[in-house]
């Protein structure tokens, strides 16, 4: 019998090394945490199959930062 969809939240919380995460966001540029918008600039269309770019930690954090930025632009750019 399938569990009902309300049981699938999981509330085990795993602590991690933050070490690994750090090395990895090192090489993030610091132009990409920090994106001029003004140039039209996104993304790059990435060649490699979402179901890599999903668990790439590198390009959900410019994916994030980018979103950012584009929300806090919002009520002044695109109007």
């Amino acid at each position: 019998m399938p569990r009902q969809r309300a049981a699938l939240l999981d509330p085990t919380i795993i602590s991690l090394p933050i070490e690994q995460l750090v090395h990895c966001l090192a090489g993030v540029a610091k132009s990409q945490l920090m994106p001029c918008l003004a140039d039209g600039e996104v993304l790059a269309a990435n060649t490699l199959p979402l179901v890599i770019r999903e668990r790439d930690v590198r390009y959900q954090c410019r994916r994030a930062v980018l979103y950012r930025r584009l929300l806090q632009g919002y009520p002044f750019r695109y109007r």
